[in-house]
C-alpha cells in the first residue's frame, strides 16, 4: 500500500517537474517541494503558475476565412495578417495618428 502511495506521489512530481519546465518555471524546485509537502505545494503551483506560451495570444489580428480584421478602421481586407492594414494604413495594434503625436492633437499637414 505504501508503494503504490509513493508511485502516486512520485507521478504527480514528475507531472509537476514537467509542467513547470514548460512554462518557463524551476521545474526541480516544484517537484521537490510537491514530492515532500503535497498538501500545501500542489495546490500553491496551481495556483501561481504562468500560461503557456502556446496559450498566449500573438498580437495579430483576428481572421475570419481568408479575411483579417483591422482593429483601427474596424474594416475587414483579403489575405493574411500584415503588418500594416491595406485599407487605412495603420500598424495594426495602434491607431491611424501618426506615431509620437500625442493624443487630441492635431497632426501635420502638407504645409507646416
Amino acid at each position: 500500500m505504501e508503494l503504490i502511495g509513493l508511485l502516486i506521489l512520485g507521478a504527480i512530481s514528475l507531472w509537476a517537474y514537467q509542467d513547470a519546465n514548460k512554462r518557463g518555471e524551476n521545474g526541480l524546485l516544484w517537484a521537490i517541494a510537491i514530492f515532500f509537502f503535497l498538501i500545501i505545494f500542489l495546490p500553491w503551483y496551481l495556483i501561481v503558475r504562468k500560461p503557456l506560451a502556446s496559450n498566449m495570444v500573438a498580437n495579430v489580428p483576428p481572421q475570419i476565412g481568408g479575411s483579417t480584421l483591422c482593429h483601427s478602421c474596424g474594416k475587414y481586407y483579403e489575405g493574411r495578417a500584415a503588418a500594416f492594414c491595406p485599407l487605412c494604413g495603420s500598424l495594426h495594434g495602434t491607431s491611424n495618428r501618426v506615431i509620437g503625436t500625442p493624443a487630441g492633437a492635431s497632426e501635420p499637414t502638407a504645409n507646416e
